[in-house]
């Protein structure tokens, strides 16, 4: 069992583990992007509730004759996100009273801002979001239709940066995030498939 070591910067944030496996290196970043999947999810599962802010973020305008964003990224989706990014950061933080979540915590959630900490996060998974469906817009993708690999590391990618001001994830974080993230949501979105809750393979 490792140890773990903070190591405070200004105005970063930074702890890592004394000594490393590829299987503990992948479980602490499996529970580093749990708030980030929970931030992901909630504009999903709050999609037949608060119909009053079921609003698109681009107020319908368009771009070279194409929708900004499109019908999907509403006020909606951004709000929720973020109170996503926020509860699970809260119970994360929560958790490192206990040894086991704080082994496995690289994030010191004790001693940052947690309510910062989610807010950045949710904001930057719906950002990160936000920027894929700009792109599949200009390249006249639909809302709902694939594109890998965008579809699949935007929302990570974009938490990781919009959390830089409390604490900096470093190359090695960042690298296996995203490619866990890339094979994670291909496998949640086939067994979607399988199950009829979802209409895309990938």
């Amino acid at each position: 069992m490792f140890t773990l070591r903070i190591l405070k910067t200004t105005p970063f944030y930074n702890g890592k583990p004394k000594k490393e496996t590829m299987t503990s290196l992948i479980i602490q970043v499996l529970y580093f992007l749990f708030p980030v999947a929970i931030a992901n999810m909630m504009p999903v599962l709050v999609r037949p509730y608060f119909r009053r802010l079921n609003y698109p973020l681009d107020h319908h305008k368009t771009i070279f004759g194409k929708r900004i964003l499109g019908t999907n990224k509403t006020f909606r989706g951004l709000a929720f996100g973020i109170i996503g990014g926020i509860v699970a950061s809260f119970i994360q933080q929560l958790l490192m009273r206990f040894p086991f979540f704080h082994t496995i915590s690289f994030v010191p959630y004790d001693q940052i801002n947690i309510l910062a900490y989610g807010f950045l996060l949710g904001l930057g998974v719906i950002v990160g979001d936000a920027t894929g469906s700009f792109v599949k817009r200009m390249n006249n993708i639909k809302p709902g239709d694939s594109f890998m690999p965008m579809d699949q590391i935007v929302a990570p990618i974009g938490a990781m940066l919009f959390i830089l001001p409390l604490y900096k994830v470093s190359l090695k974080i960042f690298l296996v995030a995203i490619f866990i993230s890339f094979f994670a949501h291909i496998i949640i979105k086939y067994i979607g498939y399988v199950l009829k809750i979802d209409r895309r393979k990938w």
